[in-house]
């Protein structure tokens, strides 16, 4: 990448990763339950926990408990904390468990404060939407972080208390790679999404590997999906309580492993196009030439329309 294209690019990073920092008065209470913790093969959502960690460190949060979406337990909290939801792009009808799992937790903890990390919002069908709408609107202290305008748009009918913030995989800016560990003798490579936001329209790219998260994890796919069976039978046995923060812990741990080995891969290309948001967010951290292609309902381009033109 030419100098003056990197010094773009650096620019625009850094100054996305420092607006995160108004969550701190959007949260406004050091002790925290977080929710929905991803344990699935999108490493995109991996990324945006371990910015939210690395946010949650840096800023001194007290997690009092960790939670994916079918663990949560409510054992150590009180009426003074504040329950966080893990953000990204599951706000909608497309992923209805993730969903369903949060709109429990708002109907039921109508004492807490809420705070929802940035989401992209998406309802396929209006009627979801209004049901959404009736539940969400009935808790008197739900914040709700957006990472589009048209995602802001769709909020504002849950809650008066919406705010416009890029996604937390910002915080990890910059990784630094080991160059001794750089083998750059491919030129590009495209990040394919193989999932339900796949777009229809197949774009034709002439690269050196063609591959979705699934291909770049490989062998490490495994653990991550043994771990979700071990959490799943401890709730199915009631255990829940003494186990999910032990579990989620070791999936944290696991992920940043991961993280290393994610970079790595990537690191061996100059040039990264990718259907993936976090793919082409990653590049960017890497600071490689990054161009992002959309997924089946705009997320992708809303995103960047917000926040890198």
């Amino acid at each position: 990448m030419m100098h003056q294209e990197q010094h773009k690019q650096h620019k625009t990073m850094h100054s996305l990763k420092s607006k995160l920092v108004q969550l701190n008065s959007i949260i406004n209470n050091k002790n925290i339950c977080f929710l929905d913790l991803p344990i699935h093969h999108n490493f995109g959502d991996a990324l945006i926990m371990l910015g939210s960690l690395d946010f949650f460190k840096q800023n001194d949060y007290k997690i009092k408990s960790y939670s994916t979406y079918f663990n949560w337990h409510a054992q150590s909290l009180t009426d003074n904390d504040v329950i966080v939801f893990q953000g990204g792009g599951n706000f909608g009808d497309i992923h209805k468990t993730h969903q369903l799992h949060r709109e429990k937790i708002i109907q039921s903890y109508i004492n807490n404060k809420i705070v929802i990390l940035p989401q992209t919002i998406f309802f396929n069908d209006r009627i979801n939407y209004k049901k959404t709408c009736a539940i969400l609107k009935q808790h008197p202290d739900l914040h709700i972080c957006v990472r589009d305008g048209k995602s802001r748009e769709l909020a504002l009918n849950m809650t008066h208390h919406v705010y416009l913030i890029p996604d937390m995989a910002h915080q990890l800016y910059p990784i630094e790679c080991d160059a001794s560990e750089t083998n750059k003798k491919n030129n590009s490579m495209q990040i394919k999404r193989q999932d339900l936001e796949s777009d229809e329209l197949d774009i034709k790219l002439t690269v050196d590997l063609i591959c979705d998260w699934k291909t770049i994890l490989g062998m490490h796919r495994y653990p991550i999906s043994l771990l979700r069976q071990i959490q799943k039978l401890l709730n199915i046995i009631y255990l829940n309580s003494y186990s999910a923060n032990f579990t989620t812990e070791l999936l944290i741990k696991y992920s940043y492993h991961v993280l290393s080995v994610v970079v790595k891969k990537l690191n061996n290309y100059e040039t990264i196009y990718s259907s993936r948001l976090h793919g082409f967010i990653l590049a960017n951290l890497l600071q490689k030439q990054a161009f992002l292609i959309d997924n089946s309902y705009g997320k992708n381009k809303q995103y960047f329309a917000a926040w890198f033109r």
